[in-house]
Order: C-alpha cells, then structure tokens, then sequence
C-alpha cells in the first residue's frame, strides 16, 4: 500500500487481511530506489497507490516482476455523494488530482468498488504464526529490513496500549 491517510488505505489494509494478505505499508515519500528495494524484498504482488504516486510506480515497475497488479486511487475516490462530485471541480480538487491514463495497465479503485458484490469470505489465518504486516524500518544503518508481526503481535499491541491509556474510552 502506497496510500496516505484516506479512508482507501483502511480498506486496502482490512481487506488484505480478510483475504488472507501480508499488508506492506510504504512511505509515499521515498525514493524510487527506496520503493523498489521493499517492494521486491516483500515479493508484493498486488500494490494500490495514489494517483500522485502512480509515476514512481510506473517508474520501477519493469524492475518487480512479482507484481501483478496495480490499483490506482485518488483523494476523493473515498469520499460520497455531493462531496464526490463537486471535489474534483474545485480548485484545490483540481491541484490534488493527478489522473492516470486510462491506457496504463493498472485497474482503478472505483471501478473495482462499484464491481464488487457481497462479502468475502475470511481467509483461514493462524494469528500466532501467520504474518499480518511487513512494517519496514528507516534504514538508517543500510538499507531497511522488513519487520514481521503476526496478527497476534498486532492484537496484544492494541491490548498493551489499552492497558496503558486507561483513562482512553
């Protein structure tokens, strides 16, 4: 996932979950090289980003030949009804937009929403054991390593901060 904080980012993340999936996060702002190197080093074979963020994609494509597919979203593809419409018409809709060409071999988020139909069965996981996310480190003693948590890393960490953020409801 190449998203910032948009509701598709969630959904990516939870959905990769219930389909049994390792979810990768990553940094929007690296470098090309940066992408590339997590991106191979986690065999991802199915990557969704953001429009902006689609030229480095494309950039290193050729050089990730586990990558299956692309699936390309945009800031207001998260959004509903009237804000959905007029986003994109006003000014800084306009300036956060950066379209992809319907030509390129990617599938879009919106187009994948309005064909989905009913729910998705859960994958089988075993949380103790089975990998829910590769959360890359900052590299600064070389490159970055992939760090590997179960889901049940996951779901004690959410326990631990519980404990500690009593005061949290």
């Amino acid at each position: 996932i190449i998203l910032p904080n948009l509701p598709q980012n969630m959904v990516a993340y939870f959905a990769t979950h219930r389909l049994g999936g390792i979810v990768v996060e990553n940094n929007p702002m690296y470098t090309e090289r940066e992408l590339q190197h997590q991106l191979e080093d986690a065999g991802v074979e199915v990557l969704i980003t953001l429009d902006q963020f689609y030229p480095k994609v494309k950039a290193i494509r050729p050089e990730l030949p586990k990558l299956r597919e692309v699936i390309v979203t945009n800031v207001f593809d998260g959004f509903k009804g009237i804000k959905a419409i007029l986003g994109p018409l006003t000014k800084k809709g306009k300036e956060v937009l950066a379209p992809v060409n319907k030509a390129e071999p990617v599938r879009f988020w919106k187009d994948l929403m309005k064909a989905s139909r009913g729910p998705v069965q859960q994958a089988a996981i075993d949380p103790k054991t089975d990998l829910a996310l590769l959360q890359y480190t900052g590299g600064t003693t070389g490159v970055s390593k992939g760090v590997m948590l179960t889901h049940y890393n996951l779901v004690a960490n959410a326990w631990q901060n519980r404990l500690w953020l009593t005061d949290v409801q």
